[in-house]
């Protein structure tokens, strides 16, 4: 039988109860998942069918040995996507515990060892994750409105990729006709003391552009 995700979080409450007290009772499951004893018994007996657990009316619910196996798969699934929600991300606890019942059913073997993977970078690399909740915390409060910077914040010897052009429809038109396409690599040749104009080499040959057009084009560092 393939185990939906409620049948996961019995399994996993189940696991939680015998870990914690030694023995899981159908008031304790029913607690743990805020649902009616009803339901529970009704979820018992289905495992029990597909040979997840033991149980008879009035006992304690026990895990077998492929119960075991699931509720601990699904156990350490929870672990990682909280860990990664609250450690790195920075989630609020309450709205991370929601947001990992809706993802950890979701997850394949290779999603979860890149998850693990990433969680233990951080916890080894305390300084990058700190960079990275300072950038985080600026991009969600609209510090930062771009992934990319502009042409005009970048100096000589510089190599950039073009990420994309703005500005009005004509700027746009005349600065696209000049060869500033999105993926086109230009190189900073010379910036003037004030910042204009700056001279950039693309496609073997110089351009010279003022400093308003180089705040429209959006570039990445090569």
């Amino acid at each position: 039988m393939a185990l939906t995700e409620t049948l996961e979080d019995y399994l996993q409450a189940i696991f939680h109860e015998e870990n914690e007290k030694g023995m899981a009772r159908v008031k304790d499951v029913a607690k743990k998942l805020a649902v009616r004893a009803s339901s529970v018994v009704e979820a018992v007996n289905r495992l029990k069918e597909a040979g997840y657990v033991l149980y008879e009316k009035g006992d304690f619910i026990r895990l077998t040995e492929p119960g075991q196996e699931v509720a601990q798969r699904t156990f350490e699934r929870n672990l990682v996507v909280y860990r990664f929600l609250d450690q790195v991300l920075g989630v609020e606890p309450e709205h991370a515990r929601k947001l990992t019942c809706g993802i950890e059913h979701h997850m394949d073997r290779q999603f979860f060892d890149a998850l693990s993977a990433l969680c233990f970078f951080f916890e080894r690399n305390s300084d990058v994750q700190e960079k990275f909740r300072r950038f985080a915390d600026s991009y969600e409060k609209g510090m930062i409105c771009d992934m990319y910077a502009t042409l005009d914040q970048f100096g000589k010897g510089d190599t950039l990729k073009v990420i994309k052009v703005s500005g009005d429809a004509f700027l746009r038109q005349r600065l696209i006709a000049m060869g500033l396409t999105p993926g086109q690599e230009i190189v900073i040749e010379r910036v003037a003391p004030l910042g204009d104009p700056v001279d950039v080499v693309l496609r073997g040959y110089h351009l010279s552009l003022r400093k308003e057009e180089a705040k429209c084009i959006k570039v990445e560092k090569i």
